[in-house]
């Protein structure tokens, strides 16, 4: 089966001036999936920025699991 990792941000701000792709990622079986509480790291306002996982929804398909990263900032 398909694993499709998605994100969205916990702030619509964010959301706004990101202009990345929704998709993270195909995971192949046996990967690792980000976990609430890790850190992600993505191009963001040219440069790399980490982002918290603050939660993550699964969503069964026919053909795949998407897993929906919902994203904060990271405090520092």
């Amino acid at each position: 089966m398909k694993v499709i990792i998605e994100i969205e941000f916990s702030d619509e701000a964010l959301a706004a001036q990101y202009d990345g792709p929704n998709i993270l990622a195909v995971h192949e079986t046996g990967d690792p999936f980000p976990q609430g509480g890790d850190l992600i790291e993505l191009e963001f306002g040219g440069s790399v920025e980490r982002f918290r996982v603050d939660e993550r929804v699964l969503s069964f398909r026919t053909d795949s699991l998407h897993i929906i990263l919902i994203l904060e900032k990271r405090h520092t």
